[in-house]
This record gives structure tokens, C-alpha cells and sequence, in this order.
């Protein structure tokens, strides 16, 4: 027989079904900690604290590995569930869409927190924009492309929208780094700079 519960305390924090929590992956701490929604709280045969989770996954956890438009703090949510106990877990996480992601940074920058909520520090803080299914490898939704090379935006990245067309470039794509993205007043892109001297 187990028991199930809606709730667990750890080192003074409260953790509650529905939260996201940081689970230890190796002892020496070489191994980045897992990242997991908690799903359940049962306590088993031999009175030990076990925690049904489902996990999130980095982009270097996928097949695909991480590219060029993954941002430094984005997760996939997965179809991926696994049990572990309550001793592995270190604390709790946030996981947000991009633009409450983009808004709570905004705020936590202008008051200088380091403490986004209870048991949840800024380091803790991600944003989910595709559930990745470990069986095939697949990720969904599909993500908008711009620029000539057809690839997503990288939402750490400025990119910078051409006056001819209106097109986004990558500012990698322009050849500018942020700051140089944001001391231009105005910019035409290669593909438009080309059709202008084509048509002269």
C-alpha cells in the first residue's frame, strides 16, 4: 500500500504538487541537476518519500543538441516521467512562457532581486516555448523562422529589422553584435542592399 499526498516540507520549504523542482544528478555535482514537474507524492513500502516527476529537458539533453536559436535558460517540457526521492532534490524552479520569462528578468533587474518567490532564486528561472517527446525525437510546436537563413530567433539575441523590407535578421546574420544592433538608426539588409544595385 502507498500513501499519496498533496504536499512535502524540505529544509523549511514548502513543496507542492504542480511545482517545479531541481533534482540532484550526481553527487560531485559534475553533472548539471535534472529539472522536473512534480506529478505526485506518495510514500512507499518502506516509508521512504518518493516523487513522480516529469521532466524537463535542456537543449544538450536532446538529439538534436543545442543551436543556434536556444536561449541559455530554455527547457522542453516532455512526455519523459520517472520516479526518484525526496533526498535528491535541492530546491524549486520556475518555468515560464518566453514573455513572462521576459517580464519577470525586467523586473527582478529594475528592484535587484535575487528571489523571484519562496524557495525559487533567480538562477532558478527558465522559459518553455516546445514539448520535446523523447520517443521521436520531435519537437512541437514549430517555431517561426527569419532572416535568409531560415532559422529561429534566439530570444538572448537582438535581431534587427530591415527598413527596405521588413524582414528580422539575425544580428549574427548582419555581422553585429548587440550593442552594434542598437546604435543603428536605420538598416537595409544584404538581400535589399543587392536588388538596389541590381536595379541601378
Amino acid at each position: 500500500m502507498t500513501a499519496s499526498y498533496g504536499s512535502f516540507e524540505l529544509q523549511g520549504v514548502r513543496f507542492f504538487v504542480g511545482d517545479v523542482l531541481v533534482a540532484r544528478a550526481s553527487d560531485d555535482g559534475s553533472t548539471l541537476p535534472y529539472l522536473g514537474k512534480l506529478v505526485a507524492i506518495e510514500l512507499d513500502e518502506t516509508g521512504s518519500v518518493a516523487l513522480d516527476m516529469r521532466w524537463y529537458y535542456r537543449p544538450e539533453e536532446t538529439q538534436e543538441g543545442r543551436q543556434f536559436h536556444h536561449g541559455k535558460k530554455e527547457v522542453f517540457s516532455s512526455n519523459h516521467y520517472d520516479r526518484v526521492y525526496v533526498e535528491s532534490i535541492e530546491c524549486k524552479a520556475l518555468v515560464l512562457g518566453l514573455d513572462h520569462y521576459h517580464e519577470l528578468h525586467q523586473r527582478l533587474a529594475a528592484h535587484s532581486r535575487e528571489l523571484v518567490q519562496e524557495g525559487v532564486s533567480a538562477d532558478h528561472v527558465y522559459f518553455c516555448r516546445q514539448h520535446y517527446r523523447t520517443d521521436t525525437n520531435t519537437f512541437a510546436p514549430a517555431l517561426d523562422v527569419y532572416c535568409s537563413c531560415k532559422r529561429p530567433c534566439n530570444p538572448d539575441k537582438l535581431m534587427i529589422a530591415c527598413d527596405a523590407c521588413d524582414d528580422w535578421i539575425h544580428g549574427e546574420c548582419a555581422g553585429l553584435d548587440d550593442k552594434g544592433i542598437a546604435a543603428l538608426d536605420n538598416y537595409v539588409c544584404d538581400a535589399c542592399k543587392s536588388k538596389k544595385a541590381n536595379a541601378s
